[in-house]
């Protein structure tokens, strides 16, 4: 069997706490039951072991799932911090137009205008 990495073990604890949680307190107690009397009777040896490969598929999947869904989130936040850069480099730049437009202001004499802009460029501190 080859060695799991640790976002693999991750994914399995996570889905063998969900499914722990997810099952009825009654079914927890026959599986346990079932795996019990299992080892006394061979017939029932092949028949959970058809159990055993559906349980791992079905696990499979939802650790595909899980790692799916992660992807998802990743590349959604991911997408939102792109934005927020690019609104923070518009504002960046704004803000050099505004200041240069403030000495602009000032050399052409128009005091009262580029304080009033200049006020604007304050920080809200």
């Amino acid at each position: 069997m080859p060695s799991r990495s640790d976002s693999e073990e991750e994914d399995v604890v996570e889905v063998s706490a969900a499914a722990a949680a997810a099952a009825p307190q009654g079914s927890r107690k026959k599986r346990k039951r079932h795996h019990s009397s299992s080892s006394s009777d061979s017939s029932s040896s092949s028949s959970s072991s058809s159990s055993d490969s559906s349980e791992d598929e079905r696990r499979r999947r939802e650790i595909r799932k899980i790692r799916e869904e992660r992807k998802k989130l990743l590349a959604v936040q991911e997408l939102q911090l792109l934005r927020q850069d690019r609104e923070k480099v518009m504002d960046m730049r704004e803000q050099r137009l505004l200041t240069s437009k403030v000495e602009t202001l000032y050399k052409l004499g128009r005091n009262a205008e580029a304080e009033a802009l200049a006020e604007r460029l304050k920080p809200d501190t």
